[in-house]
């Protein structure tokens, strides 16, 4: 009995010894795997370059049949030589006169938008390169008439705006770019007497200036 004892004591300890070894394996493997299985997929991932930039833009436009200069500018958080996240607006700054007068008294368009700015940049580090830019926001359209130095205002009413952007730049040193380009500018939500939703969408030919770090 005494050896039967110390038999069934041996193959105890021995099944004992291989279930731990057993399990070792089962941890190293899921420590060894663990990284692999862990990994999230990200748009951004590793290490990340910050950077920023900013600067005027100049847009020559069709409204309505007629050419307007809007000047404004935009920029944001450059990161990992590609992407850009920021804001921007534009401004039309010459006299265009709006289809219709009022009391006989000549009136002028007065338009301005503006809202976020996501942008790609492809191989920044090349002399030449592309950008593709997107602004999503709001904007105010209205008009006005001049008398001398004093400006009236009469209706207005804001809209909806999304203007993608596709440029051709260059690196003309290591903090200063130029880009030419065109866009096109849709317009929703406008409710104005004189001027429709389509009237007002249009393209535009964009010169932009950049200052910053890239």
């Amino acid at each position: 009995m005494k050896g039967i004892t110390c038999n069934s004591n041996v193959l105890g300890v021995m099944d004992l010894r291989r279930l731990v070894r057993i399990l070792l394996v089962v941890v190293l493997t899921c420590l060894m795997a663990a990284p692999a299985f862990g990994r999230d997929e990200t748009l951004i991932s590793g290490p990340v370059d910050h950077g920023g930039f900013g600067g005027p833009s100049i847009k020559v436009a069709d409204i309505n049949g007629k050419t307007a200069f809007l000047m404004g500018g935009y920029g944001g958080w450059f990161i990992n030589h590609a992407f850009m996240i920021g804001g921007g607006g534009y401004g039309m700054v010459n006299d265009l006169k709006a289809p219709f007068e009022v009391d006989g008294k000549t009136l002028y368009y007065e338009l301005g938008y503006g809202g976020l700015m996501f942008e790609y940049v492809d191989n920044s580090h090349r002399l030449f390169h592309f950008t593709v830019n997107t602004l999503v926001g709001a904007g105010e359209l209205s008009y006005r008439s001049k008398n001398d130095a004093i400006f009236e205002k009469y209706a207005d009413d804001t809209f909806f705006v999304l203007e993608p952007s596709f440029n051709v730049e260059l690196n003309v040193t290591t903090h200063f770019r130029v880009g030419l380009g065109v866009s096109y500018r849709y317009i929703d939500g406008l409710d104005i007497a004189g001027t429709t939703e389509e009237e007002l969408s249009g393209v535009s030919a964009n010169l932009n200036f950049k200052f910053g770090a890239f």
